[in-house]
């Protein structure tokens, strides 16, 4: 299989159109790459999108390793510049070397979305996860 791997967010999507998105890109399993898999919005904290993915024939995974640490969230959300924001959770990212092997290796093995909120990975963590992905050879396409 050709290195490749999607990413998606949810914000403005609703559980059916998230699994479409999914569905069109024939992606098996999603990657959750969240800290905290929690969601006010009705189907995607951790235990409910796992079932509704699961009935649509969707893998799911939690890599919590990959997830924004609180400080770092935390001082984005305070105003804090995105660019420090994009070179705190890189230099973070770094220090997880098993964390991305695991989301390489399912990769590798099945068609695979990263997932987290923003509807737009350059904007979040998820963009700074795709880059490493690409210096690593990677095809990253964002849904």
């Amino acid at each position: 299989m050709a290195k490749r791997i999607w990413t998606l967010g949810y914000e403005g999507r609703d559980p059916n159109g998230f699994v479409a998105a999914l569905r069109e890109a024939d992606v098996q399993r999603v990657v959750d790459v969240r800290e905290l898999p929690l969601s006010r919005k009705v189907g995607f904290s951790k235990a409910s999108l796992a079932r509704g993915l699961e009935a649509a024939g969707i893998a799911y995974t939690h890599l919590r390793a990959l997830g924004t640490p609180r400080p770092i969230r935390h001082a984005l959300k305070s105003g804090g510049d995105p660019e420090t924001f994009r070179r705190d959770y890189r230099a973070y990212a770094e220090t997880q070397p098993e964390a991305l092997a695991q989301l390489e290796d399912l990769a590798r093995r099945e068609r695979v979305a990263m997932l987290c909120v923003e509807a737009t990975a350059d904007v979040c963590h998820r963009g700074v996860l795709g880059e490493m992905l690409k210096e690593r050879g990677w095809r990253v396409t964002h849904l």
